[in-house]
């Protein structure tokens, strides 16, 4: 289905060793330089003295100027933007006490509190938040807030961003929901941490990917080792019908395989098998019935199976020919459980049948 960049999103468009390319192109970039590329020059009056984070020049011209609190440059960052980037705190307040506007986007669709958020603000993000400012407006790669701050392994941010509303289950273009993204990311404190805090450990991305065949699609034994503890489906299949065991043998991962064939054989009952149809009846029934027609076996064993009868009787509920009509018995040999007879004088070669 694509292989994934080592940021979040699949690369489309590419064939993999272990899937069908889609064909479609799509921008892995979110997470790369998350703050501004500035040029001065470029900038206003305003945009500077907020970009540089003197006070006193922003309070002058906003005294003696009506530049416009919402003007935008070039790439559409507005003074709000450009403060919270740089962690200008005291010009994010005074911006903010003159009523700018809080969801003005940029030109990846980012509020000035993903930005803050992005450049690992707290101080100007919380600023954001005290006074109204929605945590879950998804920029142009369908982030938001709290996968910035999931991404960024900040749990002091993430904290704050969950008590003012954010959405733990919000998804990005990728369809990764941000405990998705921890387990990709190998984030492993946020990854326990978002557990903690009740996330949906069943989500899975737009390929129907869980965060089990994730971990597995990274190498990450922590991550499986994790996973597994939390007793997630390993038995899920994604779009392709794989699962994360068939993406673990076709990577030759050893140890994770291992992982998962110790995990299946200490917490998976044996009866669940889908391969388990004649388990429970002995191999003397297949023994026995040699030689008679394969409807007789079949019916035999299914008897044995769903009666719970003894494979004699459920040989013999067929209703056509019978373990007596093949091997006669004498009267003093008996017939156990097991259906193990001796014919010495039948069949001298065989002593067990």
């Amino acid at each position: 289905m694509g292989k994934w960049c080592c940021r979040c999103f699949p690369c489309y468009g590419r064939s993999s060793e272990d899937g069908v390319g889609c064909g479609a192109e799509h921008n892995d970039g979110a997470f790369l330089e998350p703050g501004y590329d500035v040029c001065l020059e470029d900038l206003g009056d305003l945009h500077r003295a907020a970009w540089r984070g003197t006070v006193p020049r922003v309070e002058l011209i906003l005294m003696l100027r009506n530049p416009g609190l919402d003007k935008r440059d070039k790439k559409k960052r507005t003074a709000l933007h450009l403060a919270c980037a740089k962690g200008h705190s005291e010009v994010v307040k005074l911006l903010l006490h003159r009523s700018c506007q809080l969801h003005v986007l940029d030109g990846e669709k980012r509020t000035a509190l993903i930005k803050a958020v992005q450049c690992q603000k707290e101080e100007c993000a919380t600023i954001l938040l005290e006074h109204g400012t929605d945590p879950n407006i998804p920029d142009v790669y369908g982030n938001t807030t709290l996968h910035y701050a999931i991404y960024n392994e900040d749990k002091s941010m993430t904290e704050k961003l969950l008590s003012y509303g954010a959405n733990i289950e919000s998804e990005n273009k990728g369809g990764l929901t941000p405990f998705l993204l921890a387990v990709h990311e190998q984030k492993q404190q946020m990854v326990e941490f978002l557990v903690k805090k009740k996330a949906n450990l069943n989500a899975v991305d737009n390929f129907k990917r869980t965060a089990l065949i994730l971990a597995v699609r990274c190498g990450s034994e922590i991550m499986v080792s994790i996973l597994l503890q939390l007793n997630i489906d390993v038995f899920s299949q994604d779009m392709c019908g794989r699962t994360a065991e068939d993406y673990a043998v076709s990577s030759h991962y050893i140890k994770i395989c291992q992982q998962l064939s110790d995990y299946k054989e200490k917490n998976v009952p044996r009866n669940n098998s889908k391969n388990s149809n004649l388990e429970g009846t002995s191999n003397e029934i297949v023994c026995l019935a040699e030689g008679t027609s394969n409807e007789v076996a079949a019916k035999g064993a299914a008897s044995a199976k769903v009666d719970g009868r003894s494979e004699d009787s459920a040989i013999r509920f067929s209703g056509k020919q019978t373990i007596d009509d093949i091997l006669p018995t004498s009267d003093n040999e008996d017939i156990d459980s097991d259906i193990k007879i001796q014919h010495p004088r039948q069949n001298p070669d065989k002593t067990e049948i």
